[in-house]
């Protein structure tokens, strides 16, 4: 939760203010914000801006309050990524992911295909849960839009995690090659030319 004398604003690319639960910009504002950038005035010009009638600083970060009014922390968000021209915000989809129930952990990861990024999902079931992919995938069709959902989604016993705490995103890279060779028959072309690629 923001500290004394600190306020936070979640914010939209277009500096529109966002409900709870949906993920954007955290911005801070009060009487601890700095006036800016020594000798970098467009930077400051970037990051220090007037919204709401306040002047707010953008962090980069990305995060949504919770309706309890608890900031939940989604990463920085030079964590977007292009797909088919459209910004997504993986962060935004492991939180849809973890959403559901009996989920424990989700993470996202984009895997280029004859110079195409396709979005890879993997996550985790907490002990004694059932989370069964066809009903995950069918939960985030009604809540995300279709460019966000994953072409592919894995789970796994545990996320992979180097020394220093943070996701192992080489080892999960690794995770859908494996994956295809027991995955069931594709549906569709597009399907069945992920599965081809992945093998190959």
């Amino acid at each position: 939760t923001p500290i004394a004398n600190t306020g936070i604003l979640i914010l939209d690319e277009e500096g529109r203010l966002l409900p709870y639960g949906a993920t954007g910009e955290i911005c801070i504002y009060g009487k601890g914000l700095g006036i800016g950038y020594k000798g970098l005035e467009k930077e400051t010009a970037l990051r220090f801006v007037e919204r709401y009638g306040k002047r707010v600083y953008r962090t980069g970060d990305l995060g949504a309050f919770l309706k309890d009014g608890r900031l939940l922390y989604s990463g920085s968000n030079d964590q977007q990524v292009k797909i088919r021209g459209l910004r997504i915000e993986p962060a935004e989809i492991e939180n849809c992911i973890r959403a559901f129930p009996g989920i424990g952990s989700a993470c996202m990861i984009v895997r280029t295909l004859a110079g195409t990024p396709h979005l890879v999902g993997f996550y985790t079931v907490k002990q004694g849960a059932a989370a069964a992919e066809p009903e995950l995938r069918s939960y985030l069709k009604g809540r995300l839009t279709s460019y966000m959902v994953t072409d592919i989604l894995k789970e796994l016993e545990d996320i992979p995690q180097t020394p220093g705490g943070k996701t192992d995103l080489k080892a999960l890279e690794q995770e859908p090659i494996e994956y295809v060779r027991t995955w069931r028959e594709p549906e569709n072309s597009f399907q069945r030319a992920i599965c081809e690629a992945f093998a190959a």
